[in-house]
This record gives C-alpha cells, structure tokens and sequence, in this order.
C-alpha cells in the first residue's frame, strides 16, 4: 500500500502481480484497480485476462462494466491512419485482454478503434467499485 501511496503506478501493479500469482484475486484486484486509477491499462488487462482463465464471467463482465465510459487521450500512433487519431480523445468502450488493446469510440471518428493502452492517456476516470455504486442508491 504505501507504493500506492506515493503515486509509484508500476509498483503498485507489481505488487498485483505479486498477488496474482499467489492466487489471492481480492488483494491482487485492490493494487490493480489503484494502478488503473493512476493511469495503467495494462494491470486491468491482466486482470480480466485473470479472471477469464478462471472463468469468472460474471467477474470480467462487472470490471467491464466499472472501466466503460472512461475518458482517453490518444497518442503515439504511426501508421497512416492512426496518426489522423493522435490528439483525440475517446470513451472506453471494452477492453480485448488477449490483445492488451482497447476498444476506444474515438470523437468525431465513427466505429469502435483498438488501440494498444501504450498509445492512450486516461484523461478523465469514470470507475467507481462496487462498494461506491451501492453508496450512492
């Protein structure tokens, strides 16, 4: 926790990833959703690939569902096309966990874009646990 604390994102998900492997899922998912929240997709790719190979449905379907509506920035994009995306922001759609990438509504740019997360910036976060969501009915 205190890696958390000082806003150290990778250490946080090493510390997932620590509990991961240890096979707790409830600790592991605590330092990945922080990271996340600091800007990491990786450690919530990795978590709901987790969860998938334990076929926990129900799991990757509610993390899905906490992350849709998150706000990023695209950036870093080579190819011809991609390049026409770079500076734009789009709404977390999905999140493909076999291929790390991130099924992005791109604004002004129609159909659903999957963009590696080394290539988005979280601008604005919409995940909220659980615990919150039934705070607030």
């Amino acid at each position: 926790m205190q890696a958390h604390g000082k806003g150290q994102t990778e250490a946080t998900f090493n510390l997932g990833m620590l509990y991961l492997e240890q096979g707790d899922m409830e600790i592991a998912e605590k330092f990945f959703v922080m990271a996340y929240r600091k800007g990491s997709l990786d450690c919530m790719c990795t978590l709901i690939q987790a969860y998938k190979e334990l076929e926990e449905v129900e799991k990757v379907r509610e993390l899905t569902e906490q992350v849709r509506g998150d706000r990023f920035l695209v950036n870093g994009l080579t190819s011809t096309e991609g390049c026409l995306l770079n500076g734009r922001t789009g709404t977390l759609d999905c999140i493909d966990a076999h291929s790390s990438r991130i099924g992005l509504y791109v604004d002004g740019v129609k159909g659903l874009k999957y963009i590696k997360g080394e290539n988005l910036t979280l601008v604005a976060l919409q995940l909220r646990s659980s615990k919150e969501e039934e705070e607030e009915k």
